[in-house]
């Protein structure tokens, strides 16, 4: 075998190593070694992938918020409507004045209520989220990111506040008949008002889940893809080392039957 010959089956059986030991170490890891355009596509999908599962987190949590809001005004809601049962029976001569002002107590109790455990306490985290001074803006809208793109958000207004106050029963009184038939006007614009909070609670919770939805069928199908992108096929893979350890093989002979005939003509020589 000449130099020059000698040398490109050298090369031959050096190339037929390095694919060998590439392919190897794919199988080993389960991971394909990507070249520069796929490396920039698998970077894009595995960002893309990690910034949905992170929008993903915040929309579950969101979602707790929101049913924590809703739950808080559910239980606003009983409070006055319990009022306006008060304010009804008190808005009749079967109850004397030692009835009505018993109602006048239970009122007054159900309304240290709705102020004091109801809205002074509901929050998520260090948030009120009843009184209109939560969120970023201290407006009571709070925002949440939830998907991958900036804008990607969904809010909840809350701004409106669920004090007794504003809601207007914190002048509730049933200790006399027509003070009871005001009452139970006041109660009726205050439900109107829960409601409303209610319906945007409502409107939220189902935005939320519609978007976790979405983003799980996402999540799917960029890690499907970032599988098929970077992940090993064994089915092709193993047959191509075979192959591989083969040609090795016949190139590693061919080196060898060509040093022994060196050896030989050598021999001759001398």
């Amino acid at each position: 075998m000449s130099g020059s010959i000698e040398k490109s089956a050298n090369s031959v059986a050096r190339s037929i190593e390095g694919r060998k030991n590439v392919r190897m170490g794919e199988i080993a890891t389960g991971k394909r070694k990507l070249g520069g355009a796929e490396s920039a596509v698998a970077s894009k999908l595995t960002s893309t992938t990690r910034s949905l599962a992170a929008a993903t987190s915040n929309a579950q949590r969101a979602l707790s918020f929101g049913q924590i809001a809703d739950g808080a005004l559910s239980k606003l809601a009983e409070e006055i409507i319990r009022i306006k049962e008060l304010a009804v029976a008190a808005s009749s001569d079967t109850f004397d004045a030692t009835d009505r002002a018993k109602a006048q107590a239970e009122v007054a109790t159900r309304l240290s209520t709705v102020d004091d455990v109801i809205v002074g306490t509901t929050r998520f985290g260090d948030s009120k989220l009843l009184d209109g001074t939560g969120g970023t803006a201290s407006d009571g809208k709070f925002k949440f990111q939830i998907a991958e793109k900036a804008g990607d958000e969904i809010e909840l207004d809350l701004s409106a506040k669920f004090d007794a106050t504003t809601l207007g029963v914190n002048i509730v009184d049933v200790s006399t008949y027509d003070n009871a038939q005001t009452a139970i006007g006041l109660c009726d614009t205050a439900l109107g008002l829960i409601n409303d909070g209610r319906a945007a609670a409502g409107a939220f919770l189902a935005g939320i889940e519609s978007t976790i939805s979405v983003n799980q069928v996402k999540a799917e199908n960029l890690e499907g893809a970032l599988s098929v992108l970077e992940e090993v096929d064994f089915g092709d893979a193993m047959p191509e080392v075979a192959a591989l350890n083969f040609q090795s093989q016949a190139a590693q002979a061919m080196i060898s039957k060509g040093m022994e005939n060196r050896q030989n003509l050598l021999g001759l020589l001398r």
